[in-house]
């Protein structure tokens, strides 16, 4: 998905990753000179807001409200990415022309 996303947006500088990503998404990016930072827990229990991992989460909660992208039984990648492309079509209306 980064090397996609590379592809069309040519002023991609920076990434944020999860900590279970580390080594190899780094070195990935690394080899294409784009900055990666790493966003780890601070503690690990109780809940803390960190910076920039919000974003991804929030994302994530707001694609998975979509009944079609809960569950995955989809076998090819092409089919998702359509679905995904979808709910966050729907979901930037939702922005652009509220209720």
């Amino acid at each position: 998905m980064f090397d996609k996303a590379r592809a069309k947006i040519g002023r991609l500088a920076k990434l944020w990753c999860d900590s279970g990503f580390k080594n190899a998404f780094i070195t990935h990016c690394r080899q294409r000179h784009v900055a990666t930072e790493v966003v780890t827990k601070i503690h690990p229990h109780g809940f803390h807001v960190l910076p920039r991992r919000w974003v991804v989460e929030r994302s994530w909660a707001w694609t998975m409200n979509h009944r079609r992208l809960q569950v995955d039984y989809e076998r090819c990648p092409e089919v998702v990415e359509g679905f995904i492309w979808a709910a966050h079509s729907r979901l930037l209306l939702r922005r652009l022309a509220p209720a």
